[in-house]
């Protein structure tokens, strides 16, 4: 029973998500951490860099651990094809229907609707992201403060592949929880 539940799990993510992994973000915590409790938020915080680094779309890595952490590697293997197999079908659709469909109104309008709101949902999700990872406790978080604003220039300033400013954070970050650990 549990392989359907991720298998109808990650297909009602995957019908529900509209744009980028970015943008399921929102729907990810909420049916795999609020509402099924196969991973923790922190787990799931953490995986979401993780997604971003290794080979693949963000949405199936997220799957797919998601699963592994459920029931195992079958669980992965199912919630992997739960969250394929309905964007395969969904994008065959809608690109065949697009195609058939490009210069109609409705289609340039609808496409233009999409936009803003897409760019709304990933700034939801951003700001989440923020909240959990730069506050603790609620207090401020100076060490994932001073390296969010160190990648972000990085990144945005200086050009700097964006994996390895995350590698480079993230060593950072260890290395500094670790140096405050030590009885000095």
């Amino acid at each position: 029973m549990i392989y359907l539940r991720l298998f109808l799990t990650f297909a009602y993510i995957n019908i529900l998500g509209f744009g980028n992994g970015l943008t399921m973000l929102p729907i990810f915590q909420e049916q795999l951490v609020n509402k099924n409790h196969w991973i923790t938020l922190e787990e799931f915080i953490n995986l979401i860099p993780i997604s971003q680094a290794t080979p693949g779309p963000l949405v199936v890595n997220i799957a797919t651990f998601s699963g592994i952490k459920a029931t195992g590697i079958s669980g992965g293997l199912v919630a992997t094809i739960g969250v394929t197999i309905t964007t395969a079908l969904i994008s065959l659709l809608l690109a065949h229907l697009h195609n058939k469909n490009r210069e109609l109104l409705f289609v340039k309008e609808l496409m233009n609707i999409l936009r803003p709101i897409t760019l709304a949902i990933i700034a939801i999700a951003a700001i989440s992201v923020m909240k959990t990872t730069l506050f603790t406790d609620n207090t401020i978080d100076v060490i994932n403060v001073l390296l969010f604003l160190a990648g972000t220039v990085a990144i945005r300033k200086y050009k700097v592949n964006f994996v390895l400013t995350l590698v480079s954070c993230g060593l950072i970050n260890v290395l500094a929880n670790m140096a405050m650990q030590v009885q000095w």
